[in-house]
C-alpha cells in the first residue's frame, strides 16, 4: 500500500542519517515506560502522542531526535 510504501522509505532515510530505528512488536509495558511516543502518518508526517489511555506524555521542545526524525520526514514527503 501507499502508506507501507512510504514507512519503508521513510526507514531507509533513517537509516541513511544514522538514526537508530528498530521494526518490532512492542509490549504494553515498554509503552507505560516510554518517555516519548510518536506515530507516523502519510498525511501529518510524524507526530508526538499526548495520551494513550490513563498516561500523558508531555512532548518535549528538547526532544532532538524527534526535531531531527521530523526534519527527515518532512524534506523527503513535503520539500516539493
Amino acid at each position: 500500500t501507499i502508506t507501507h510504501k512510504s514507512v519503508v522509505e521513510h526507514i531507509d532515510e533513517l537509516k541513511k542519517n544514522q538514526i537508530p530505528f528498530e521494526e518490532r512488536d512492542i509490549y504494553i509495558k515498554e509503552i507505560e515506560e516510554a518517555s516519548t511516543i510518536w506515530l507516523s502518518s502519510s498525511l501529518k508526517g510524524l507526530l508526538p502522542v499526548k495520551k494513550i489511555v490513563n498516561k500523558n506524555y508531555i512532548p518535549s521542545a528538547q526532544d532532538k531526535m524527534l526535531k531531527i526524525t521530523q526534519d527527515i520526514f518532512n524534506n523527503k514527503y513535503y520539500n516539493f
